[in-house]
């Protein structure tokens, strides 16, 4: 971003004191308002799976308003493409968009033994298909919205993704092994019909 005059300059140096002073006034320190968002920083939040007390079944899926919000050890690519349509003509080629495809996501937990993380997650699953019974999209309602909430370098919401229509397809542990010293992880596909962003 080019900067052409003096008071730009203060304003861009002057936005907060968290900085580095190295060859400025020590009054001047480098800004964080320009900087783009990083790759850490986010939380997880699913509509309809917010705790509802304590038992073998903790999580209450189908309760309206209920919300169950982690933090992510890493999300997979979100995103969605539109396909050509293509018109041959005598000598050209003209394309049109077609079609458009999601893409699947995978959402990566840490299992700690504080909190309930695998249990949650596994009975999200069982919306999409329920071992116990035998049924598949025996939940009431088992498509619901994934939220992707980024933070800014003090933890604040800055932009949010909304998994629209999504569905856990995946539900899948790490490898138990002594051999690593690494958190174990659970991890989760999900299906999604559109994807919304928008500031926070």
């Amino acid at each position: 971003m080019p900067i052409n005059n003096k008071n730009t300059v203060d304003e861009y140096l002057s936005q907060t004191n968290r900085g580095k002073t190295a060859g400025l006034e020590s009054s001047q320190t480098l800004a964080h308002q320009y900087d783009a968002f990083r790759a850490y920083g986010w939380l997880i939040s699913i509509d309809g799976a917010g705790e509802a007390g304590a038992g073998s079944n903790p999580f209450n899926f189908s309760e309206p308003g209920s919300i169950l919000t982690m933090a992510a050890r890493s999300v997979g690519v979100i995103g969605y493409a539109v396909d050509d349509i293509t018109i041959d003509k005598i000598n050209d080629k003209y394309y049109y968009p077609g079609k458009v495809s999601t893409e699947e996501t995978v959402l990566t937990f840490d299992n700690l033994l504080s909190g309930p993380a695998a249990e949650a997650l596994f009975d999200w699953m069982k919306q999409t298909y329920n071992p116990l019974d035998g049924t598949l999209g025996g939940g009431k309602n088992f498509k619901t919205d994934v939220h992707l909430t980024m933070l800014d370098h003090e933890k604040n919401p800055k932009l949010v993704i909304h998994l629209h229509g999504a569905y856990c397809k995946n539900f899948r542990t790490a490898e138990f092994n002594y051999a690593t010293n690494d958190f174990h992880t659970v991890d989760v596909s999900v299906r999604y019909d559109y994807v919304t962003l928008e500031a926070a």
